[in-house]
């Protein structure tokens, strides 16, 4: 298969979850995906492909400065190129990974306290990078109380293509900049909340949160937006807009 072919085929994947981002209601703080194969690497290389993302993605301000999680994506195309991405966790991602048919699907393994998930356009393809411990495990993940949280977006992940040719690899493609380096808070107010919860749950002092407004106590039902600022990498003020 055309490796363009591949990259549009890879991107549409990531063009569905977009479009499925604001169809899709949240109705449980919880997902998973349930029986997922255990992988362990045995090609030093996808190490240093994984590295090398992880050296981008440490000045991303989403990851470095707020401390969000994020797991690793590799797409492997063939047996000479794959792309590793670094994504944040999301229910909307799990799920779309656990609905992917298991032609394409691999499974996942872990590197330095990072969950790596596999896909394989051929399931033989993975055997160049990858052994099974032919082990399937339950992964669970639980949003935040951030609803932009819950979602992903092309706009917040690093992403570097690698050619691989005569056991070596060689970075081709790469796109730093789709690194979210802004951040904001977006949270539907609940019954019995009070504004030292809501503080708790973002960050915020409470003066931040109701300086301006007039509401003495918290609206249940209303959507509170809270929007970081940042200057030379270091948070340097939060300010609520609504």
């Amino acid at each position: 298969m055309n490796t363009k072919i591949k990259v549009l085929i890879s991107s549409c994947f990531l063009l569905f979850i977009i479009e499925n981002i604001f169809s899709q209601e949240v109705k449980s703080n919880r997902c998973s995906i349930d029986s997922i194969l255990e992988y362990k690497v045995i090609n030093p290389e996808i190490c240093k492909a994984i590295d090398t993302v992880l050296f981008y993605t440490k000045d991303c301000i989403y990851y470095s400065v707020l401390n969000k999680p994020f797991l690793i994506w590799i797409w492997i195309y063939d047996t000479s190129r794959f792309s590793v991405s670094s994504i944040p966790y999301s229910c909307t991602l799990i799920n779309f990974f656990g609905g992917i048919p298991e032609t394409v699907k691999a499974g996942f393994s872990n590197y330095k306290g990072h969950v790596v998930l596999i896909q394989s356009f051929l399931p033989n393809y993975v055997d160049y990078f990858f052994k099974s411990t032919d082990r399937k495990s339950n992964f669970y993940y639980e949003n935040s109380e951030n609803i932009l949280d819950h979602i992903f977006s092309a706009s917040e992940h690093v992403e570097i293509f690698f050619d691989y040719k005569n056991g070596k690899l060689v970075m081709d493609e790469y796109d730093i900049s789709l690194c979210r380096n802004n951040y904001s808070f977006h949270y539907m107010v609940q019954q019995g909340d009070t504004w030292q919860d809501i503080a708790d749950k973002c960050g915020c002092p409470i003066k931040d949160l109701t300086k301006g407004y007039k509401d003495a106590n918290p609206i249940p039902g209303y959507l509170l937006i809270v929007n970081y600022l940042f200057e030379g990498g270091k948070l340097v003020g939060i300010d609520r807009i609504q």
